[in-house]
């Protein structure tokens, strides 16, 4: 089965060999049929098809807005074809490599699903850890963050003062990471005293408290090791606590989703949105003993080591079949 149209040009390329029975066709679908049984492997076809006739495919589309292929077109086009027996082993085998990175995506799934709500039990209060003798920890506190720690605004700097000078933490740093460690950031020219005033020292956490998207407002970045000289950016807001705080439970306390809603509804809209300092210090955490901390968060790099290692072998895999294909369809 080809689509006969779409957005994409390299969308009507894909071939899908079709292994069930009794199955309505819609009208935007090409259908190849064998014209003698046993003539070649439907689902070695659609290997070979993705593989080595796709962009072919898509130079025939014709459309503006929605691209079409005829079978008048797709007619023209050449296959090249091993023995029957050939094409099963290879389509065998690619399916059985197709089946491992389905399996490892459901996996990836069910862990990221069980973290959710393993997180949702765990700072609600639902979920409790026991002490190494099997002791219940302390009750948890629900403090603001105004009393447990200390916002301050990042630096603000004419653009002629972009370039040179100090490392500068920029909004874009922040974006889609939970750690912020020695790396190769922008620069600014600072003077020793705004160093000072805007430092970076390890188990702060930066908040972005202005951006065009809503939903980047509140992101957070945990700081962990000292970066002497480096200052942040005016679109950044640094809280330091009180020492009330495991650095590792912080990533996870402050990307939880119940935090970022009550942040959200916090924050005001103009050309940005922004939260300040103000509302921030408002916000409400159910706060754990530092030793139960630890425990969590052990917990949850647990589970994000295995969600990372399931995407690093679906990526390996996918590596490894994107080779073999090249291989075998030359």
């Amino acid at each position: 089965l080809l689509p006969s149209a779409g957005e994409d040009p390299l969308d009507i390329g894909s071939a899908s060999a079709l292994t069930i029975e009794n199955v309505a066709i819609g009208r935007t679908i090409n259908i190849l049929r064998p014209k003698v049984e046993g003539l070649y492997s439907q689902i070695f076809a659609s290997y070979y098809i993705n593989q080595q006739l796709k962009i072919k495919i898509a130079t025939l589309a014709r459309g503006a807005s929605i691209s079409n292929v005829y079978n008048s077109d797709l007619r023209k086009l050449n296959i090249v074809l091993p023995s029957l027996s050939e094409q099963k082993k290879i389509a065998t085998f690619l399916s059985a490599i197709d089946k491992k990175i389905q399996q490892l995506t459901r996996k990836k799934e069910a862990l990221i699903q069980y973290k959710k709500g393993v997180m949702q039990q765990l700072f609600s209060g639902q979920l409790r850890f026991k002490d190494e003798d099997g002791n219940d920890f302390l009750a948890w506190e629900e403090k603001r963050l105004g009393e447990i720690g200390e916002f301050k605004n990042g630096i603000n700097k004419a653009s002629k003062d972009f370039g040179f000078g100090s490392p500068f933490v920029n909004l874009m740093d922040v974006f889609g990471k939970s750690e912020l460690s020695s790396e190769e950031f922008g620069l600014i020219n600072s003077n020793e005293s705004e160093q000072k005033l805007y430092s970076l020292k390890k188990g702060d956490v930066l908040f972005i408290r202005s951006s065009v998207k809503r939903t980047g407002v509140g992101e957070t970045i945990a700081v962990a090791e000292n970066l002497p000289k480096t200052v942040y950016s005016g679109f950044l807001i640094r809280f330091r606590d009180s020492g009330v705080f495991n650095l590792n439970f912080k990533k996870y306390c402050f990307s939880y989703r119940s935090f970022r809603k009550e942040l959200l509804s916090y924050a005001t809209t103009s050309a940005n949105t922004n939260i300040n300092q103000e509302s921030l210090n408002k916000i409400k955490i159910i706060l754990p003993s530092i030793s139960e901390q630890k425990i969590i968060s052990e917990f949850l790099i647990n589970l994000d080591q295995k969600i990372n290692s399931t995407t690093t072998q679906i990526t390996q895999t996918q590596t490894f079949k994107k080779g073999l294909l090249q291989k075998l369809f030359v």
